[in-house]
């Protein structure tokens, strides 16, 4: 069939459009950015959210509508401008889908939705508790998107956890770094507790099923079992990555209040959605994406840091010192798009 991926540049929209093309598909991928390396799409439409000409070009024909273009939260980027990208973005997607006749759209949403996770399982119906502008953002598309489903518009919402895999830079980037250099990693309360990652290739297999089987309004849940701490995960990717870097357990308090301090000077490697949950169990219930989409992640928990690593392993220019320099505050979080600035 025809589809179109708002985002197509971007660390997730570049493994969809990949996915998409080898199943057969034809692609109209859209962004803001172009690729480093040629996509397999029909048509590549360089343009942001509020270009809706350029939208509309990029939506005509297509069955479904794939949303994942946003301004990520390391963007540090004013709550005005994250209205604008996120929300009136959004807004305009769904309306020039929806008079392009696509029969659906599906929306990528973010965990960073729920908060300070209180309880071990969070379903989707658990209360929404966004406290910074990027997840207030992203919580007022999601309210766009169930406006028109309940308007009677096929439109679909996924909630993935921490996204990993070929390709992801940001935080992850100054984490490799320092596990290049055999440095210590400081993880608060030990990382002795559960924290959920999503492979993007996973994430790919649950994006295509939610637009087979996706409900109307429906909210699913994506991410990998864990069955491990999340230190128990790290020294799994050292041993596996051959490093000799290790945890050291640092007072949860102490390192929220280190973290924001760094924020408020403008010097942290964290955003409050990052630093808020770093010494908390956050892990996804996707009972509900398993019982209606018959989908479940194969991938293990630190499978996509691995391959993360390996990645940037294999395509970083530069010496670990000057890496760790360079992303110790990351704007962004995706190494596969020609970047101006």
């Amino acid at each position: 069939m025809r589809v179109a991926v708002t985002g197509a540049s971007g660390f997730i929209g570049t493994a969809l459009v990949q996915a998409l093309a080898e199943r057969g598909d034809e692609v109209v991928g859209t962004d803001r950015y172009a690729p480093a390396t040629p996509l397999p799409v029909r048509a590549f439409v360089t343009a942001d959210l509020g270009d809706g000409h350029a939208l509309a070009r990029a939506f005509e024909g297509a069955e479904v509508v794939f949303h994942l273009a946003a301004l990520p939260a390391i963007a540090r980027a004013p709550d005005a401008t994250y209205a604008a990208t996120n929300v009136e973005g959004t807004e305009r997607v769904l309306r020039l889908a929806r008079r392009a006749g696509a029969r659906k759209v599906v929306h990528l949403s973010s965990s960073t939705v729920y908060g300070r996770p209180e309880i071990p399982s969070i379903p989707e119906d658990h209360p929404l508790s966004p406290a910074c502008a990027y997840s207030r953002s992203k919580a007022a598309a999601e309210e766009l998107c169930l406006r028109q489903a309940d308007d009677g518009y096929d439109v679909s919402i996924i909630r993935p956890r921490v996204v990993v895999g070929a390709g992801r830079a940001g935080i992850f980037a100054t984490f490799f770094a320092m596990m290049e250099l055999g440095l210590p990693l400081p993880l608060p309360a030990g990382g002795d507790f559960r924290f959920q990652f999503t492979a993007v290739d996973d994430l790919v297999r649950a994006l295509e099923r939610v637009a087979e089987r996706g409900r109307p309004g429906r909210i699913y849940n994506v991410g990998s079992a864990v069955e491990r701490t999340l230190r128990e995960d790290l020294a799994e990717l050292f041993r596996r990555a051959g490093s000799r870097s290790f945890v050291v357990p640092v007072p949860a308090g102490a390192a929220t209040a280190a973290f924001a301090l760094l924020h408020r000077l403008g010097v942290g490697p964290l955003v409050p959605e990052q630093y808020r949950v770093a010494s908390r169990q956050f892990v996804l219930d996707t009972s509900r994406a398993r019982a209606e989409l018959d989908f479940v992640a194969e991938r293990a928990n630190i499978d996509g840091v691995v391959d993360a690593w390996r990645w940037w392993r294999e395509h970083r220019d530069e010496a670990a010192w000057r890496s760790l320099v360079r992303w110790w505050r990351p704007r962004h979080q995706n190494a596969l798009q020609r970047r101006s600035g």
